[in-house]
């Protein structure tokens, strides 16, 4: 984004803009917006219709039926303002899956966060000062030597202050209202993160300054289901560092793949099938499956176990996306909505074992594979 952007873009005298609903709006704003550059107006075009077609990309790749989306053919008056749709769909998949490069990706969203910053539709991603004399800036100074402390407190301790809430009177609400800020006022791809650090950090400080003795403990963030490697067997564990090795493709000779697949996975793959993996095995001790009895890699590839897996995370996401009209009514739910990028990663690993790993027959895996292509957004090619 150009420098010049904020000096040369300001306000028409007697001209009334248009309001701003869809990236469509956008482009009319940057179309009256003078001082511009012709150069300048046509990179600020430009980022709101990649940005556009990353959201739209995303979208069809989360659908049941994910479609070869073309940037040229992005309806822009179809991708809403909405700042929370934004986070959703701009961050969920790398540059490359949507045919960038990261340069273009990256200033894409950097330039459509200035645009929408300009419009008063998000605020600055740098916190305003604090009030001097007042709670929090007397709180941040104790914690000026402690970096570690202080940076993840500072966007909460501005948000706090401009809201009159004092450090003394931060409670468990104070965290919600926070993140519904962060989700409807940032375009920030880890909002997770930042909550994770700010709780992280809260629960250190709180014990250790008596004036905040008052202050409400900040629940931590709800705990994860997943279960790690060592909570299972040996023989399991085993298992799948066997697997991992052979992904890796320690079982090639020369140009003869043997077991493994066709091309080695990349160390970064290998760490997300490992992580499904791991995922689906803790599905089944969620389900009431005793984790010891999970002794090797073909427990989770049996029929019954891998339906029992796929369904597990499909109904997680069938209620996630759940709309308001659907938990209220009687309005049946299209199953098609449980049909997420992670069932389908989930089903891809589990599809790696029954092939490379257990190297189960034909028949065996005819079943497996109707599965995992009914809970799969793209063709399932391992």
């Amino acid at each position: 984004m150009p420098k010049v952007f904020a000096s040369c873009v300001s306000s028409v005298a007697g001209q009334t803009e248009p309001p701003v609903r869809s990236f469509a709006d956008l482009l009319a704003h940057v179309a009256i917006w003078p001082n511009l550059s012709h150069t300048v107006r046509e990179a600020l075009k430009s980022y709101i219709r990649t940005a556009g077609f990353i959201v739209v990309s995303s979208q069809a790749r989360e659908s049941s039926q994910p479609s070869r989306v073309k940037r040229a053919g992005v309806t822009l008056a179809n991708v809403t303002c909405n700042t929370e749709l934004l986070n959703k769909h701009l961050f969920t998949y790398p540059a490359a899956v949507h045919g960038l490069t990261h340069i273009t990706y990256s200033k894409s969203i950097g330039g459509l966060r200035r645009i929408l910053r300009h419009l008063d539709l998000i605020d600055s991603r740098a916190p305003p000062p604090l009030r001097e004399g007042r709670q929090w800036e007397r709180l941040m100074k104790t914690l000026s030597d402690r970096p570690y402390l202080s940076m993840p407190l500072k966007g909460f301790a501005a948000w706090c202050d401009r809201n009159a809430i004092s450090p003394e009177t931060v409670t468990r609400e104070s965290l919600t209202a926070y993140e519904l800020y962060l989700r409807t006022r940032h375009l920030n791809r880890n909002v997770v993160g930042l909550l994770r650090a700010l709780r992280k950090v809260w629960r250190q400080i709180v014990p250790t300054l008596p004036s905040l003795s008052g202050a409400a403990d900040m629940q931590r963030s709800p705990k994860s289901y997943n279960l790690p490697f060592t909570a299972f067997p040996e023989s399991f564990q085993s298992d799948v560092k066997a697997l991992k090795a052979r992904l890796s493709g320690a079982d090639r000779k020369g140009p003869f793949r043997g077991a493994g697949p066709r091309r080695p996975l990349r160390a970064r793959s290998i760490t997300m099938r490992m992580y499904s993996i791991r995922q689906a095995a803790s599905a089944l001790a969620v389900l009431g499956r005793d984790p010891a009895t999970i002794v090797q890699l073909s427990d989770l590839v049996e029929e019954q176990a891998f339906q029992t897996i796929l369904e597990f995370f499909w109904h997680r996401a069938m209620v996630a996306r759940r709309t308001d009209e659907e938990q209220t009514s009687a309005v049946a739910q299209d199953p098609t909505q449980g049909v997420t990028a992670q069932t389908g990663l989930i089903a891809s690993a589990l599809m790696m074992v029954a092939r490379h790993h257990c190297g189960l027959n034909e028949a065996k895996l005819a079943p497996l594979i109707a599965m995992a292509s009914d809970l799969s957004v793209r063709p399932i090619t391992c």
